[in-house]
């Protein structure tokens, strides 16, 4: 129930009533152990369909408690890490991002938040923060080449390899199986580049004429572009990567949340979105501000799925 009434917050604007029940639903999940949850349903006659229903609901739950932390500024409420590596939850089957971006996504809002806990009593590494953050900037990097790869493996050139050599390099990039669907190459890598811009502004702050904010925005933009459908399900990476936007890039952001609020009607967020980039924009003059700040700003506190 606590599920339907998200997706039915999120359908009308998603602006305050999520989170209770998110709270209610991670507070059930939270108690069981990935054990727990799969192996009860093993002694079941239609265990199949159990554990089709039991994945559906905890990649659900993974996916709003993680993407939240733009919105609540806290680390996720589950113990992510251990529930994106059961065997056979596949979150680019249902969601379209792979699962190892939804892991780095809830390590930049860990960091965040361990982040400002130690600012706040005074005892903050800027070394440590650094090296942390480097470690997901590498990892980050290396799946995005690895996706850019596996793109690549699946044009026409391809063909005028040998045989072994063809073999060799399927199998190099075959290690998800969702791999060769286009969409979920596109979708995960906006929603990889968009948490490197989440990641630089968890480091350096929200200044979007910084040069890796810069590089890692441009690289946002030309990756949504280059989808091969609507950019409907991509709007949290769109909220992050528009939000440190500058100069010409915010118009494109401008021209595509207006035309997704136009196709969507009342329903969804995409409105949503486009106040909190506008609001980041206006103040980019004076001092430039985060997706937080400006829900903060505006009142609001939006699950932007």
């Amino acid at each position: 129930m606590d599920l339907f009434l998200i997706s039915f917050e999120v359908l009308r604007g998603g602006g305050h009533d999520w989170q209770p029940h998110l709270s209610a639903v991670t507070s059930v999940i939270g108690s069981r152990t990935p054990i727990d949850v799969f192996n009860d349903s093993g002694c079941v006659s239609d265990a199949l369909h159990v554990r089709q229903g039991l994945e559906f609901l905890v990649v659900n739950v993974l996916w709003f408690d993680i993407l939240a932390c733009i919105s609540t500024g806290r680390a996720p409420q589950l113990p992510y890490k251990c529930w994106l590596d059961v065997d056979g939850l596949d979150t680019a089957n249902l969601m379209g991002c792979q699962s190892w971006i939804l892991a780095v996504i809830g390590d930049i809002a860990s960091l965040k938040q361990w982040k400002d806990e130690n600012r706040s009593k005074g005892s903050l590494s800027v070394r440590e923060l650094a090296s942390r953050a480097h470690e997901m900037e590498v990892h980050l990097e290396k799946g995005i080449e690895r996706i850019d790869a596996t793109t690549e493996v699946k044009e026409p050139w391809l063909h005028e390899k040998s045989a072994t050599d063809r073999a060799i390099l399927t199998e190099r990039f075959s290690h998800q199986a969702m791999d060769s669907n286009p969409q979920v190459r596109w979708v995960s890598r906006v929603f990889a580049l968009a948490a490197l811009v989440l990641l630089h502004v968890v480091v350096s702050g929200p200044i979007p004429t910084l040069p890796e904010i810069e590089d890692a925005v441009a690289r946002g933009i030309t990756a949504i572009q280059s989808g091969p459908c609507s950019s409907r399900g991509l709007v949290w990476a769109i909220c992050v990567i528009g939000s440190m936007s500058s100069g010409g890039a915010q118009s494109f952001f401008e021209d595509l949340l207006t035309g997704l609020v136009r196709d969507s009607g009342r329903f969804g967020n995409s409105a949503a979105v486009l106040k909190i980039l506008r609001k980041c924009w206006s103040k980019q003059k004076t001092s430039s501000i985060d997706c937080a700040a400006a829900m903060s700003e505006l009142n609001m506190c939006a699950l932007l799925i």
